[in-house]
C-alpha cells in the first residue's frame, strides 16, 4: 500500500476511534489537547516480499488526567486489530508504554505497531 493511502486510512481510523485531535508527524505549537500524533517508518528487507512499516502513535494530554488518552489508545488498538485483520494488511501492537514528561501536567502514552502487507 502506498504511504499516502496508508496515512489517509490511519488518519481516518484515529479520528473515528480516538475522539481526540489527530496530527500527522508533528503537533503544531498551538495543539489542541488531548491529541495524538502519528508517523510511519519503512522497514527495508530485500529478502522478504512483505511491505512492512512501523506506525508510531503518541497520545498527549495536558490536564494531568490520563483517562482520555487511555481510552483513545485502547480504542485504537482494538480498531487496528479488527480493521486490518480483514484485509491483506495486518497491524501488530509491538510496544506500548507510559512516557514520563518533564512538564508535570503532561501525560503521554506511546504505541508502536508493525504493519505488514501481503
Amino acid at each position: 500500500m502506498e504511504l499516502k493511502t496508508l496515512k489517509e486510512h490511519i488518519y481516518d481510523l484515529l479520528l473515528a476511534e480516538s475522539e481526540i485531535t489527530v496530527y500527522s508527524v508533528k503537533a503544531p505549537i498551538n495543539a489542541v489537547y488531548p491529541c495524538c500524533v502519528y508517523a510511519f517508518t519503512s522497514i527495508i528487507d530485500k529478502t522478504d516480499m512483505q511491505d512492512k512499516r512501523i506506525l508510531e502513535i503518541d497520545y498527549w494530554d495536558d490536564t494531568g488526567n490520563d483517562d482520555a488518552i487511555l481510552n483513545a489508545s485502547d480504542a485504537v488498538r482494538v480498531a487496528l486489530d479488527y480493521y486490518w485483520s480483514s484485509n491483506l494488511i495486518r497491524a501488530f501492537l509491538d510496544w506500548e508504554s507510559e512516557i514520563p514528561d518533564p512538564e508535570p501536567n503532561i501525560v503521554r502514552i506511546s504505541q508502536r505497531y508493525l504493519i505488514k502487507g501481503w
